[in-house]
């Protein structure tokens, strides 16, 4: 309802070029009066027009910062609505959230240099490490990167994935 976005004030925030629809609906949400449910399904879709370059192929810096405040906002709601669908749920997006910002790092668009890059590796380690101990079943590739970051073999781990890209 347009009166309790006017109300309450809400707005896309213009800082994000990166799930701000997702960030705007996380704020909505808490202000509804009655009952929440929680799909199991996803009724989203996005359109794809054939030429037009996508931003989510594209390069973003605020891949990590946008993933982490996502999270956060995930959490409140995981007090709420917490059950073990939605628990695992959370820490699949903890480790897409990882690797996401690792690969965002080697999209083609992306000039960063070799130093910029490990210590980019250095900060999403930081910033995500309590995510790295998960023990979710997750695909091979993504088991071998958590791996590397874990036990901060940036360079081993950027080698790899410079070899990986330049394959593709």
């Amino acid at each position: 309802q347009t009166e309790i976005i006017k109300q309450n004030n809400i707005f896309f925030d213009e800082r994000y070029t990166l799930a701000e629809d997702t960030l705007f609906n996380f704020d909505y949400l808490q202000y509804i009066n009655g009952p929440i449910r929680i799909l199991d399904c996803i009724n989203y879709n996005y359109r794809q027009i054939v030429g037009v370059a996508s931003l989510i192929k594209k390069y973003n810096p605020q891949v990590l910062e946008v993933g982490l405040l996502l999270l956060s906002k995930r959490y409140e709601w995981a007090k709420m609505f917490s059950n073990e669908a939605y628990d695992i749920r959370l820490k699949e997006r903890e480790i897409s959230l990882v690797v996401s910002s690792i690969l965002n790092l080697y999209k083609k668009d992306a000039k960063l240099s070799a130093d910029d890059r490990l210590l980019e590796l250095k900060r999403i380690r930081k910033s995500t490490e309590k995510f790295l101990f998960n023990n979710i079943d997750t695909d091979v590739k993504y088991r071998i990167i958590l791996y590397l970051l874990l036990k901060e073999y940036y360079s081993l781990l950027d080698a790899l994935l410079i070899n990986f890209y330049r394959l593709k």
